[in-house]
């Protein structure tokens, strides 16, 4: 498993290419944000792939059963970046709807499918979505 997220970002970078904010929202926040890390998108990548290197190797669990939840995903490129990698579940959640509604449009248009974006600004009802948490939560969110 060492250096695969780094091959894996090398690979995503391809992905990427031909990508223009514009086509995926029209909101100016959004649209400038999206364009601000298309333009470091290696960067980006890199600290992805660091991040989920250092995760993966302190799990005991293989990639396929580990569940990832990316918190103000904005744009959602890490989601969608933890989900081509291999990660089991990978849920997107942000308080902006906008930023959910191009992070949909973001991974439909690279054909990386994400288990689920939420519109959120609570942990509490995230964790009950999440369906393999539902069962030990206290509060209904439904």
């Amino acid at each position: 498993m060492d250096k695969y997220f780094a091959t894996q970002a090398t690979n995503f970078l391809q992905k990427l290419e031909g990508i223009n904010a514009n086509t995926i929202s029209s909101n100016p926040l959004v649209n400038d944000y999206l364009t601000s890390v298309l333009e470091t998108k290696k960067f980006h990548l890199k600290i992805y792939a660091f991040v989920l290197q250092n995760a993966i190797e302190t799990s005991s669990n293989k990639l396929s059963d580990i569940s990832l939840l990316d918190f103000g995903c904005g744009n959602g490129l890490f989601a969608i970046f933890a989900k081509y990698c291999g990660i089991g579940k990978v849920y997107g959640c942000d308080i902006y709807k906008e930023f959910i509604e191009a992070a949909t449009i973001l991974s439909n248009t690279i054909n990386v499918t994400i288990d689920g974006w939420l519109v959120c600004g609570v942990a509490v009802p995230i964790i009950c979505h999440l369906d393999t948490w539902c069962d030990k939560c206290s509060t209904d969110c439904r």
